[in-house]
């Protein structure tokens, strides 16, 4: 399996030290990425696709600042027949309202995500797909939906714990009335934080990463550049769009947070 490298924000259970490779005991290599713009070096990561001709090709992940080049890779990956599996789990909620990128049209055969994050459900996970390719299910999609069905039950769950179902709808209704509005604000937030932090170079997030600021302020001076090198990664302001907050609220209460923590 290829995935994005975690340095590059991949989930921890992509890479060969985490389900992945431990678990399921895939040999997981990674795409190759760029630093400097944060993003997949899609020449570079054609090459290692052709090269190792991976089943699967795995986009997205937990700490990902902006759309991956799926389109530009997936036909490469199905060239060599691989699956191209897209991970939804933090973008689920910008996706659905249209403010991210979709791995669906854009060449995924498959999306793994949660709904608890930018999708503000209960605690879950969900898996879909491209099943009807060119308009009729091929016996290469047949077989990868029946493996994992079977790896879902009975392999690695064993309950549906359908008391969760009535509020994933009422979060799934929600989502398709009021979806667009908060990934809206979401993505304001996250463009308004970043800024604030990092510069010019953040102005075009799609999804804040900083990380929990109780624990990323621990020892750090009152000094906003010291605060600015220090809180870069997940505060997830979807929070702050849930509850109808706007950015000025968002800004204010990463300030006040700052201050009480360092009280």
């Amino acid at each position: 399996m290829l995935s994005i490298p975690l340095e590059a924000g991949a989930h921890s259970s992509h890479g060969y030290t985490g389900n992945a490779g431990e678990v399921i005991d895939l040999e997981v290599m990674s795409l190759k990425d760029n630093s400097e713009t944060l993003n997949i070096d899609v020449e570079g990561s054609e090459e290692i696709i052709k090269l190792v001709r991976p089943g699967i090709v795995t986009f997205g992940g937990s700490l990902f600042l902006f759309p991956n080049s799926i389109s530009e890779l997936a036909k490469t990956a199905r060239d060599i027949g691989s699956y191209v599996v897209y991970d939804a789990a933090h973008v689920l909620g910008l996706i659905v309202g249209k403010e991210f990128q979709d791995p669906i049209k854009e060449g995924s055969d498959f999306v793994t995500s949660s709904t608890h994050k930018t999708f503000p459900g209960p605690q879950g996970g969900l898996v879909f797909g491209n099943i009807r390719q060119d308009g009729e299910m091929t016996s290469r999609m047949e077989r990868a939906v029946k493996k994992i069905q079977h790896a879902i039950f009975p392999l690695s769950t064993s309950n549906t714990h359908p008391r969760r179902f009535p509020a994933l709808g009422v979060a799934a209704l929600e989502m398709k009335i009021f979806g667009k509005a908060l990934a809206s604000q979401t993505v304001r937030n996250a463009q308004t934080a970043g800024k604030a932090r990092a510069g010019d170079f953040f102005t075009e997030p799609n999804i804040g990463i900083i990380e929990r600021l109780e624990q990323s302020l621990v020892g750090v001076p009152l000094d906003r550049k010291a605060l600015r090198d220090k809180i870069l990664r997940s505060f997830n302001g979807p929070r702050l769009g849930v509850i109808g907050a706007s950015v000025d609220d968002f800004i204010q209460a990463i300030l006040t947070t700052k201050e009480a923590s360092l009280a």
